[in-house]
């Protein structure tokens, strides 16, 4: 990898939304099991990571009552149908953690590369 290549996934990371990002599901009649990323954690954290918004809370999606700074991603809407598909936790469980793991990974890819040309 370049390091043009590193500087332009830095630069993606540094024009995201502030972390962290939450994953979150929501189990209510309203919202269908709508599965998607947020700012906050909404409603308490699962055994699989994700946190369950059981929408006895503020409804964050209700139209005209949307903030979407609190929303990162969208990963599974049913209503309207918009996908519906097996993998829409692990999506959203990957998206909340690449905020905090891509910059991990690039800390890392450069500490290497300092301690191999340090070697050199």
């Amino acid at each position: 990898m370049t390091d043009e290549q590193l500087r332009a996934i830095a630069e993606r990371v540094n024009r995201t939304t502030p972390g962290p990002w939450f994953p979150i599901v929501t189990d209510d009649e309203m919202y269908q099991g709508t599965v998607y990323v947020g700012v906050q954690p909404r409603g308490k954290k699962a055994e699989v990571g994700l946190y369950v918004d059981d929408g006895r809370g503020q409804k964050l999606m209700v139209e005209n009552q949307i903030d979407d700074t609190q929303v990162v991603a969208i990963t599974c809407l049913q209503f309207p149908r918009l996908v519906y598909q097996d993998a829409c936790d692990d999506n959203a469980l990957f998206i909340a953690h690449a905020r905090e793991d891509v910059p991990a990974l690039l800390a890392e890819v450069l500490r290497l590369r300092a301690l191999v040309k340090g070697q050199q």
